[in-house]
């Protein structure tokens, strides 16, 4: 394995939020509060770097009773590497556009985006100063083919009753506006009333959605909405599989999934009996499906309607990987969380790895390569930085990476990372030699 470290780019600082990472071919782009950047990935060199201050919330913005805030994939690139956008806040509260030219760097257009009217169902005054009357999160749908900037919008969440603040009736919908990555024109705008796209789902949109028993796709090229399927039970968020969506969901003691065509058509279900269920989630791998029952269960599939084993994994699960050739690998999370291996086809535990500390909530599986990676606790010392986990799917073997801390994100042959002695930079780790 080597490790490149990105030189050239500003000091990172520990209490900023967390990087924005988005690969290209042999290219990734970078963005945080304090520049915008683009770096080779072989050999680390900057290609460019645009330094600037990101603007912040006037003191008292966010104790209007309406702002929008950067919730979910803020940076985006486009299919023929020409164009590169984000999303920066304005200190009013609202939100602008900037879409840079991926060769050079040099800024080609902004596109201001005011806080829209307020909803019909929103509160008509906030239940005290510093409360807003709904919540507005902006962020950039996952289309590299299209630039689609989307506003989810719901009834107010905070509030708790030991305050005596009882939530209003939920309420949700998103707004979207497509913009031509080349002009800034507008190519639609519209509203899309009932459709929810939760926290986690918000870095992985390509459009399609669920919201109660309705299953949707909103169309990004067009800016249409159809709902396609309609259920008895309350559904989980869909997944792609294959040429169908899977859904899952739950009701009165069972759980199952849906697989459904284009057309809306059920051409595929599986349904088994579960008590006290609150949630379903589907876990797509590379090779099949892991359905997820609220915080520790997971039943695995495969390619099969109906499971073929379940097993727990505590204290709350992640992530799960499956290629081909290799178990299935449960990443956890939270105090006590590890890296589990099971056998895929009976359940049986092959390999437990726990930190000294926290968990292995960001286990990730490198694009191009059977090989996961994850940033990994193996001392109690504050003093000792996060290290580098890479482990293989095929024979289990892993190793430690010191010269990388946290993880950022992936690309096709290896991890990007925290790195420095000041855990101030970037590194590049190459695992093509340590796969083979």
């Amino acid at each position: 394995m080597t490790v490149t470290l990105v030189n050239g780019l500003p000091p990172l600082r520990k209490s900023d939020p967390q990087l924005t990472l988005r690969v290209c071919g042999p290219s990734a782009y970078v963005r945080s509060p304090d520049f915008i950047a683009r770096f080779c990935l072989e050999s680390g060199e900057i290609e460019w770097v645009v330094k600037r201050s990101c603007p912040q919330f006037a003191e008292g913005t966010v104790r209007l009773p309406r702002w929008i805030s950067i919730f979910g994939l803020d940076l985006w690139v486009d299919q023929s590497g020409r164009h590169v956008a984000e999303l920066l806040p304005t200190e009013s509260g609202e939100l602008t556009v900037c879409v840079w030219n991926a060769e050079t760097g040099r800024l080609r257009w902004e596109y201001y985006v005011s806080i829209p009217p307020v909803a019909d169902w929103a509160e008509p005054s906030p239940i005290q100063p510093g409360y807003q009357i709904e919540e507005l999160d902006a962020f950039i749908a996952d289309d590299p083919n299209r630039l689609v900037v989307c506003l989810f919008r719901q009834s107010r969440r905070s509030g708790s009753s030991a305050e005596n603040y009882r939530l209003p009736t939920y309420a949700c919908q998103t707004d979207g506006i497509r913009l031509e990555p080349t002009t800034g024109n507008v190519l639609w705008r519209a509203s899309f009333a009932d459709v929810r796209i939760g926290i986690l789902e918000r870095r992985s949109f390509t459009g399609i959605w669920s919201n109660d028993s309705h299953l949707g796709v909103l169309d990004l090229e067009t800016g249409t909405n159809t709902i396609l399927h309609r259920s008895p039970g309350l559904l989980g968020w869909p997944v792609r599989h294959g040429r169908l969506l899977a859904v899952p969901w739950h009701l009165d003691g069972q759980i199952g999934i849906d697989w459904i065509d284009q057309q809306g058509r059920r051409i595929r279900n599986g349904a088994w009996p579960q008590p006290r269920v609150r949630c379903t989630e589907l876990r797509a791998t590379d090779s099949g499906l892991a359905l997820q029952t609220n915080d520790q269960t997971l039943w695995w599939l495969g390619d099969e309607v109906s499971p073929l084993w379940k097993v727990r994994a505590k204290p709350y699960i992640y992530r799960v990987h499956c290629s081909a050739e290799s178990d299935v690998f449960v990443g956890t999370d939270g105090n006590g969380g590890r890296v589990v291996g099971l056998d895929r086809h009976s359940g049986r535990e092959t390999l437990n790895l726990r930190p000294v500390v926290g968990g292995v909530g960001s286990l990730a599986k490198v694009p191009g390569h059977d090989v996961l990676v994850s940033g990994f606790m193996a001392s109690r010392s504050r003093s000792v930085p996060c290290q580098l986990l890479v482990l293989s799917m095929r024979d289990r073997r892993h190793a430690l990476v010191n010269q990388c801390q946290s993880l950022v994100g992936t690309w096709e042959h290896g991890a990007i990372c925290i790195a420095g002695e000041r855990s101030d930079q970037l590194a590049i780790a190459d695992i093509r030699l340590s796969s083979k």
